[in-house]
């Protein structure tokens, strides 16, 4: 790749402004970009518009959000906003409410639709890039970083021109990515007096994963449970894993996960929040007899924590324990690559602004802690990582922004892929009949590609009903694990298969 120099920035800058600038989606911190469908200044009569037609488009969860929006003198007429190709329950279905705010504020400040927060984010920048044109702004579309193609998930490491730097944070540590992993990781250096930085791409913290796994905690020595045999626990994972994991970091839940719990728990359990904590243990998490599993020596001792009944989600909950000791989150500001030294050790990151695309330099005296989740968004990555498991998929609910950053900038900066994709699958994709699994055609979407669920998550799909293939014919034993059941159906038609059951399912459940 070209560096991206301040002459090449200000080029760039100069054709957005005569016309329209199409550049590449920005993987793992996408920014946003605008096209303009109409020039001119405002109005030589004195009106406030330019009178015309204007798009402005932003990355959304999964897919470029667009607006179009049709200008008098002195008002908005019309707006129409294609939020196609966004998770379907969620973004999508926001699209008529949106516009209506839209239309009803005469502005691009509008309160946004509750549950598609990233997708009502896009919009209203969208929305801001078209009264900026009607109003005879200058639009310049950010400058992007390369995404990989279908022939290369990896791509090349951009080499970023010194001038295109325009900003220099100093901390100890970076964390980037405010999810799970970086929300928790954040509450924990903010409680030690820890001098950090939290970067996260989007514009709100990620989903909440609420329930998690731990073995010994305060919680499961509460209720009397006995220790766990944990060299078992370590055979037992590896054994079923075919011996395909790294043991140190079994072995590292293992001996952590109980403290690990202490931490949340001391947080969610205190006053303001003073929430109750749910344990599922022992017979609760039993299988049933008469099932293969229950005959097998699966020992995995099910000590699941959940704490889904809150008021606010924990990442929420994070957030507003960080911010009132003083720190906060830097949102709108991805990763795009990682800086070392000459000796190979990581100094710290570059990062780019997902609202202008500039680029900030953050150096880190301590060391930076990746947390950017998987690539469950990157069909790239995804077909060539994990052809199986991307043939079986039939919706991709929880994170289909994660597009697989932060592993590429750890890959170019010299770390150890894993020889084989581990991907988390749920047998919870409900498509139509006749519809096969894999990637579909999606011109909205990253990558031009999406999965074909129509419904974000179909829990019932997890349960042991009756399932056949496209012939009618029973082909596995229905009490399975999740992802055993999906890697099932690729041996049948279409890499599908109906469920069976009837109207008594939820009672039966």
């Amino acid at each position: 790749m070209n560096k991206i120099s301040r002459k090449g920035f200000l080029k760039i800058a100069a054709a957005a402004a005569m016309g329209t600038v199409t550049a590449g989606a920005l993987t793992g911190c996408n920014s946003a970009s605008s096209s303009v469908a109409a020039s001119g200044s405002a109005s030589a009569s004195g009106g406030l518009y330019t009178p015309g037609t204007y798009e402005g488009t932003a990355e959304g969860i999964s897919s470029t959000v667009k607006v179009t929006m049709t200008f008098s003198e002195t008002a908005v007429t019309d707006v129409v906003v294609d939020t196609s190709g966004e998770t379907a329950s969620y973004g999508a279905a926001a699209a008529d409410q949106l516009k209506e705010q839209l239309l009803a504020a005469g502005s691009a400040e509008i309160d946004g639709v509750s549950g598609s927060t990233i997708t009502s984010e896009a919009v209203m920048k969208a929305a801001k890039s078209c009264f900026a044109q009607a109003m005879g702004e200058t639009v310049v579309t950010s400058v992007q970083l390369p995404t990989g193609d279908e022939n290369n998930w990896l791509g090349t490491e951009p080499d970023i021109d010194e001038d295109a730097i325009t900003e220099t944070w100093d901390t100890d540590i970076v964390i980037v990515g405010a999810g799970n992993g970086g929300m928790c990781a954040a509450a924990f250096a903010a409680q030690n007096g820890l001098n950090f930085r939290i970067i996260e791409q989007n514009s709100a913290v990620m989903e909440t994963r609420h329930w998690y796994g731990t073995i010994d905690s305060s919680e499961a020595k509460k209720q009397g449970v006995p220790p766990v045999d944990r060299a078992e626990l370590l055979s037992e994972i590896s054994r079923s894993m075919g011996g395909r994991c790294d043991q140190r970091v079994v072995k590292t839940w293992i001996n952590e996960s109980a403290a690990m719990h202490d931490f949340v728990s001391g947080i969610l359990e205190s006053a303001p929040y003073n929430y109750t904590c749910n344990l599922t243990l022992g017979d609760e998490a039993k299988w049933p007899d008469d099932t293969q599993i229950s005959q097998t020596k699966l020992m995995f001792p099910v000590q699941q924590v959940d704490y889904s009944s809150a008021e606010k989600p924990r990442n929420q909950v994070f957030q507003e324990y960080i911010e009132s000791l003083g720190y906060s989150i830097d949102f709108n500001t991805g990763l795009a690559k990682l800086e070392k030294s000459s000796d190979g050790r990581i100094t710290g990151v570059i990062a780019q602004s997902t609202d202008d695309g500039h680029f900030i330099r953050i150096n880190a005296a301590k060391g930076v802690l990746l947390a950017c989740g998987g690539y469950a968004g990157n069909p790239y990555m995804m077909e060539q990582l994990d052809p199986l498991g991307t043939s079986v998929t039939t919706a991709c609910s929880y994170a289909p922004a994660d597009k697989g950053y932060g592993i590429r900038a750890a890959i170019w900066a010299g770390a150890h892929l894993d020889a084989e994709a581990a991907p988390v699958l749920f047998d919870r994709g409900l498509v139509a009949p006749g519809v096969n699994s894999g990637y579909v055609e999606s011109p909205s979407s990253f990558g031009g590609k999406a999965f074909p669920g129509t419904v974000g998550q179909y829990n019932p799909g997890s349960q042991p009903f009756l399932k056949v293939n496209r012939h009618g014919e029973r082909f596995m034993n229905e009490s399975q694990e999740y992802d055993n059941a999906s890697h099932a159906s690729f041996q049948q038609p279409g890499h599908v298969y109906a469920m069976i059951h009837d109207a008594n399912f939820r009672e039966d459940v």
